[in-house]
């Protein structure tokens, strides 16, 4: 009886952990042969799990687990992934402790373009997905299949809401403005703009919203934009491009340098210390969205301050079991703030127009 009771709380445990959402339960004789029990043994335990409504049995007679969420049966939540950085390892890290508290569970999945079978079979499988998409555009047809998909789906990091789908972004949406309006307080009146990531919706709306406050403003400055493509190093890519325009005299093009993402600061920030220059005095770099690293660099560097998704997750977990989504369907980080370093400071006047 004991082993019995060992074998039913294993495999309650792992219905409950969501261990077969996307693999299927095993049959009788697989689940023998598994845990080394008879198939008497086996035949008895899925029964049993049956009868407490963890599981169902298909058209085929054949044992699946049940597909609603019930109070016996958990949420199960899937933070399907297509990148492994540090910005994902955030998101994971928070959407797996709300979910927990939430008394759910979350597993990972990666997959590796739109159509890979895996995002697929996830997306028909978790009772809901908190997705970080590629950065290949998303086509009308996948859209819509996403749309019509078993999961509630919740894009974390971009905006889908012109296909339809839901999303929460924690870079605020007036970061640029702020930290453009930062380096106008210091007397900058050139200021560049330099992209070396692959261009999806996010960074196409930072460079406009450089050239719209330009032009607000009056002032001038020179867009450097030589995106890489997609699994290529931005870092490496932007520390090139500044070495290049350092080393013959060119400069930046201005006397501050507007970074679209943190990874091409650094390569910006490597480049001009091994230069001679002296950052925040000599060039000022900024960046929007300091993937809470600003504060360990050296200098410091300017930059947007990461929102606090927590609420917008809470109320996706919430939607996800079945409520209303509350507001439009892009959830933004309302409130900017800007963390100022050393990288920024007060131009130099000889370089207002290098």
């Amino acid at each position: 009886m004991a082993k019995f009771e060992g074998i039913i709380q294993l495999l309650e445990t792992r219905v409950a952990r969501g261990d077969y959402t996307m693999t299927p339960f095993p049959t009788e004789h697989g689940l023998a042969e598994e845990l080394s029990i008879s198939r008497t043994t086996a035949r008895k335990a899925i029964v049993h799990l049956i009868d407490v409504g963890l599981l169902d049995r298909d058209s085929s007679g054949r044992p699946s687990v049940t597909s609603d969420h019930t109070e016996q049966r958990p949420l199960h939540i899937g933070f399907v992934t297509f990148s492994l950085s540090a910005a994902a390892l955030r998101w994971q890290s928070l959407i797996e402790l709300l979910v927990n508290q939430a008394g759910g569970f979350m597993r990972v999945i990666t997959f590796v373009h739109w159509d890979d079978p895996t995002l697929l079979e996830a997306v028909e499988s978790f009772d809901g997905v908190f997705l970080i998409p590629p950065v290949d555009e998303l086509s009308p047809r996948m859209a819509e299949r996403l749309l019509q998909a078993r999961a509630r789906i919740v894009v974390l990091g971009a905006n889908f809401s012109s296909s339809g789908l839901h999303g929460i972004e924690n870079v605020a949406e007036g970061s640029v403005d702020a930290l453009l309006d930062h380096l106008k307080e210091l007397g900058h009146r050139r200021i560049t703009a330099l992209n070396t990531v692959p261009v999806v919706l996010a960074i196409e709306e930072r460079l406009a919203q450089w050239q719209a406050w330009l032009s607000r403003h009056g002032l001038q400055g020179e867009l450097i934009n030589e995106a890489t493509l997609p699994r290529e190093d931005s870092r490496q890519k932007a520390y090139e491009i500044a070495c290049e325009r350092l080393a013959s005299g060119d400069g930046m093009g201005g006397s501050a340098v507007l970074c679209t993402t943190l990874p091409v600061a650094l390569g910006v920030m490597r480049a001009v210390n091994e230069s001679g220059m002296i950052m925040g005095r000599d060039i000022s770099v900024c960046a929007v969205n300091d993937e809470g690293m600003a504060q360990f660099l050296n200098p410091t560097l300017t930059s947007s301050r990461l929102g606090d998704p927590g609420s917008a997750v809470r109320e996706a977990i919430e939607w996800m079991t079945g409520s209303e989504w509350d507001g439009p369907l892009l959830k933004c980080s309302e409130e900017v703030e800007i963390f100022v370093g050393g990288s920024t400071g007060a131009p130099v006047a000889s370089l207002q127009t290098v």
